[in-house]
């Protein structure tokens, strides 16, 4: 039998070189901002994708018969059918975090919550359109950025997060009733997979940033992480293109590891409204 000292040994073992990945990624990120190097890029991307691709684009091979479900009601744009769909899920599920929701176990998250804290005044109005249980959050507040707004669908994720941030509505960002050009930052993680309406949700962001703020996202790169939950897919080619036509710029983007010993398997993207 595995006894917990052997486990512990084990894991102390495995620590520095998690620490050791987590600079490199965050590297990595700060590198991907060098301009002629996005510019480049930028270059290629507009070769590539001489003709406009439809923006609001839906997966066509199927995770299972549950999120092909999904995927049809947000085509026809069903907003009654995708919501019970989604009430469905959760009544199955219960408001406890998942192993993904950690942010200990989220190298992308903490990729992202350093390039805040070393990039962004703390003063700075943030703004995360998505927020979950608030792991990005909580560890913001931990380093006294107090001008945190969040943005959940889920009320009862929403409720648990008062306890340490009252600045939370159970709202979509397509539907929120913030002000128009009131945030510095805005995060989008993990959550274009998701949307019903791409288009709405991206004309969104752009609605509640400042001009010059910045948009951070980060989703899964192609089918390396899947779930029924997810209606699309996304690669570098795809988010260039989409947030380009609404008027962002990239700033940088990299693949990160989604849980700390992933592979490449999210994208991350740093685009600045124009």
């Amino acid at each position: 039998m595995i006894s917990k000292r052997w486990i512990f040994k084990q894991v102390m073992r495995i620590m520095p070189l998690r620490y050791a990945r987590e600079h490199f990624c965050y590297h990595k990120l700060k590198k991907s901002l060098d301009n002629d190097k996005i510019k480049s890029l930028q270059n290629r991307w507009l070769k590539v994708n001489k003709a406009p691709i439809t923006i609001n684009y839906f997966r066509e091979v199927f995770f299972d018969d549950d999120n092909k479900s999904l995927v049809m009601l947000c085509k026809n744009n069903d907003l009654d059918g995708v919501n019970r769909w989604y009430e469905e899920l959760y009544s199955s599920q219960n408001v406890y975090m998942h192993y993904d929701e950690y942010l200990n176990h989220r190298m992308s998250l903490r990729v992202i919550s350093r390039f805040i804290t070393e990039n962004f005044d703390r003063k700075c109005m943030i703004l995360d359109a998505a927020c979950g249980h608030g792991e990005i959050d909580k560890y913001l507040v931990s380093k006294s950025y107090y001008n945190l707004f969040g943005l959940d669908i889920n009320a009862e994720r929403v409720d648990s997060l008062s306890s340490f941030l009252n600045t939370v509505r159970a709202e979509s960002i397509e539907t929120t009733t913030y002000d128009d050009e009131m945030f510095d930052v805005l995060l989008g993680l993990e959550m274009l997979e998701h949307v019903t309406d791409l288009d709405e949700t991206i004309r969104a962001f752009y609605r509640v940033l400042k001009p010059n703020g910045i948009l951070i996202i980060s989703t899964p790169y192609k089918d390396m992480i899947d779930c029924k939950e997810h209606v699309r897919m996304f690669d570098f080619d795809k988010i260039a293109h989409i947030f380009n036509n609404y008027n962002f710029s990239i700033e940088g983007i990299c693949r990160l590891p989604y849980l700390n010993f992933d592979g490449y398997n999210d994208i991350v993207a740093i685009c600045k409204k124009l």
